[in-house]
């Protein structure tokens, strides 16, 4: 479960970059956004930035 976590706040990494790479800046913040709630789950894992 852990991994499925990870793997999806990399995704949204990658999705908020080509976002602010084309100025599509609310989006951006939304996969932000999504990246900061997959950090927190993992939290509890023992998983760390």
């Amino acid at each position: 479960m852990e991994t499925e976590f990870l793997e999806k706040a990399e995704e949204n990494i990658k999705a908020a970059q080509v976002c602010f790479d084309n100025g599509l800046y609310n989006a951006c913040a939304n996969r932000v956004i999504l990246c900061g709630a997959a950090s927190c789950d993992l939290r509890p894992c023992g998983i760390r930035e």
